[in-house]
Protein backbone atom coordinates (compact mmCIF):
# COMPACT_ATOMS: atom_id res chain seq x y z
CA UNK A 1 0.00 0.00 0.00
CA UNK A 2 1.61 3.61 -0.64
CA UNK A 3 0.20 6.59 1.50
CA UNK A 4 0.39 9.79 -0.40
CA UNK A 5 0.36 13.05 1.77
CA UNK A 6 -1.07 15.78 0.09
CA UNK A 7 0.39 19.62 0.85
CA UNK A 8 -1.13 22.43 0.09
CA UNK A 9 -0.88 22.99 -3.57
CA UNK A 10 -0.74 27.35 -4.17
CA UNK A 11 -1.76 28.32 -6.73
CA UNK A 12 0.19 30.44 -9.72
CA UNK A 13 0.92 33.91 -8.95
CA UNK A 14 3.70 36.57 -10.28
CA UNK A 15 6.67 35.32 -8.01
CA UNK A 16 6.44 31.53 -8.19
CA UNK A 17 4.92 28.89 -11.38
CA UNK A 18 3.24 25.37 -10.40
CA UNK A 19 5.24 23.17 -12.22
CA UNK A 20 4.71 19.32 -13.08
CA UNK A 21 7.73 17.23 -13.54
CA UNK A 22 7.81 13.50 -14.33
CA UNK A 23 11.40 12.56 -15.32
CA UNK A 24 14.87 12.94 -13.88
CA UNK A 25 13.69 15.79 -12.19
CA UNK A 26 11.65 14.55 -9.58
CA UNK A 27 12.96 13.82 -6.16
CA UNK A 28 15.79 11.53 -5.71
CA UNK A 29 15.82 11.34 -9.31
CA UNK A 30 19.20 12.72 -11.22
CA UNK A 31 18.51 16.52 -12.02
CA UNK A 32 16.34 17.10 -9.23
CA UNK A 33 19.22 19.57 -8.29
CA UNK A 34 17.86 22.16 -10.97
CA UNK A 35 15.39 22.59 -8.46
CA UNK A 36 17.31 24.51 -6.24
CA UNK A 37 14.69 27.04 -4.62
CA UNK A 38 11.70 25.67 -5.33
CA UNK A 39 9.29 23.78 -3.29
CA UNK A 40 7.49 20.60 -3.29
CA UNK A 41 4.06 20.66 -3.22
CA UNK A 42 2.83 17.18 -3.67
CA UNK A 43 2.25 14.47 -6.32
CA UNK A 44 -0.30 14.57 -9.28
CA UNK A 45 -1.38 12.95 -12.51
CA UNK A 46 -2.00 14.41 -16.08
CA UNK A 47 -5.94 14.53 -16.60
CA UNK A 48 -5.56 14.12 -19.57
CA UNK A 49 -3.52 10.81 -20.99
CA UNK A 50 -0.39 11.60 -22.62
CA UNK A 51 2.68 9.47 -24.17
CA UNK A 52 5.47 9.01 -21.40
CA UNK A 53 8.14 7.30 -23.52
CA UNK A 54 12.14 7.04 -23.08
CA UNK A 55 13.92 7.69 -25.93
CA UNK A 56 17.12 5.80 -27.42
CA UNK A 57 19.59 8.82 -27.35
CA UNK A 58 20.61 8.88 -23.73
CA UNK A 59 17.58 6.87 -22.13
CA UNK A 60 15.69 10.68 -21.74
CA UNK A 61 12.49 10.37 -20.43
CA UNK A 62 9.69 12.46 -22.58
CA UNK A 63 6.37 13.58 -22.62
CA UNK A 64 5.16 13.54 -26.46
CA UNK A 65 2.40 16.24 -26.98
CA UNK A 66 -0.22 13.77 -28.17
CA UNK A 67 -3.00 15.04 -26.06
CA UNK A 68 -5.34 11.74 -26.11
CA UNK A 69 -2.59 8.60 -26.62
CA UNK A 70 -0.95 6.84 -23.76
CA UNK A 71 -1.56 6.89 -20.20
CA UNK A 72 -2.66 9.68 -17.11
CA UNK A 73 1.04 10.78 -16.41
CA UNK A 74 2.30 10.43 -13.37
CA UNK A 75 4.42 13.30 -11.52
CA UNK A 76 5.75 15.71 -8.89
CA UNK A 77 4.56 18.91 -8.93
CA UNK A 78 6.69 21.74 -7.46
CA UNK A 79 6.69 25.94 -6.83
CA UNK A 80 8.97 27.55 -8.54
CA UNK A 81 10.43 30.93 -8.24
CA UNK A 82 9.88 32.38 -11.62
CA UNK A 83 13.63 33.14 -12.48
CA UNK A 84 14.00 29.67 -11.47
CA UNK A 85 11.67 28.93 -14.24
CA UNK A 86 14.04 30.05 -16.53
CA UNK A 87 16.91 28.30 -16.08
CA UNK A 88 14.47 25.10 -16.24
CA UNK A 89 13.84 26.59 -19.64
CA UNK A 90 17.43 26.73 -20.11
CA UNK A 91 18.30 23.14 -18.89
CA UNK A 92 15.30 22.21 -21.20
CA UNK A 93 17.03 23.80 -24.42
CA UNK A 94 13.53 25.66 -24.64
CA UNK A 95 13.31 27.65 -27.69
CA UNK A 96 15.77 25.17 -29.54
CA UNK A 97 15.50 22.83 -32.40
CA UNK A 98 14.84 19.71 -30.68
CA UNK A 99 14.57 20.96 -27.12
CA UNK A 100 10.77 20.83 -24.95
CA UNK A 101 8.24 22.73 -24.91
CA UNK A 102 6.74 24.02 -22.34
CA UNK A 103 3.10 24.13 -22.32
CA UNK A 104 0.10 24.54 -19.50
CA UNK A 105 -1.88 21.33 -18.44
CA UNK A 106 -4.47 20.64 -15.65
CA UNK A 107 -3.28 18.03 -13.48
CA UNK A 108 -5.46 16.22 -10.56
CA UNK A 109 -3.73 15.98 -7.02
CA UNK A 110 -4.62 13.56 -3.97
CA UNK A 111 -8.18 14.81 -3.04
CA UNK A 112 -9.46 15.32 -6.43
CA UNK A 113 -9.42 18.87 -7.26
CA UNK A 114 -8.01 20.07 -10.13
CA UNK A 115 -4.77 22.29 -11.09
CA UNK A 116 -2.94 24.25 -14.10
CA UNK A 117 0.73 23.29 -14.57
CA UNK A 118 3.53 23.98 -16.57
CA UNK A 119 4.94 20.93 -18.28
CA UNK A 120 7.58 20.49 -20.39
CA UNK A 121 7.31 17.87 -23.62
CA UNK A 122 8.07 17.36 -26.74
CA UNK A 123 6.32 16.86 -30.38
CA UNK A 124 7.30 13.10 -31.63
CA UNK A 125 9.19 14.38 -34.57
CA UNK A 126 11.93 16.03 -31.92
CA UNK A 127 12.40 12.94 -30.41
CA UNK A 128 13.98 10.39 -32.66
CA UNK A 129 14.27 6.98 -31.65
CA UNK A 130 12.14 5.50 -28.77
CA UNK A 131 13.46 2.96 -26.48
CA UNK A 132 10.57 2.42 -24.63
CA UNK A 133 6.35 1.41 -24.72
CA UNK A 134 4.26 4.08 -23.07
CA UNK A 135 4.54 4.64 -19.15
CA UNK A 136 2.72 5.67 -16.53
CA UNK A 137 5.53 6.93 -14.40
CA UNK A 138 9.46 6.88 -15.04
CA UNK A 139 10.88 3.86 -13.34
CA UNK A 140 13.30 4.95 -10.00
CA UNK A 141 15.84 1.98 -11.77
CA UNK A 142 16.53 3.61 -15.12
CA UNK A 143 19.58 3.79 -17.65
CA UNK A 144 19.50 7.84 -17.85
CA UNK A 145 22.83 9.36 -18.90
CA UNK A 146 23.28 12.62 -17.25
CA UNK A 147 24.79 15.49 -19.67
CA UNK A 148 28.40 15.57 -18.16
CA UNK A 149 28.31 11.93 -19.09
CA UNK A 150 27.71 11.97 -22.67
CA UNK A 151 30.69 13.77 -24.52
CA UNK A 152 30.59 15.23 -27.50
CA UNK A 153 29.48 13.58 -30.73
Amino acid sequence: MILIVEREIPQMNHDNQIVFVYGTLKRGFANHDILTNARYAGTAVTMDPYPLIISESWNVPVVVDEVGSGYRVEGELFSVPLLDLKIMDEFEDVGRTHGYVRKRIVVEIVSGDQRTAWIYMKLREQIGQIKSDFLRAYPAINDYVPESLRGTA
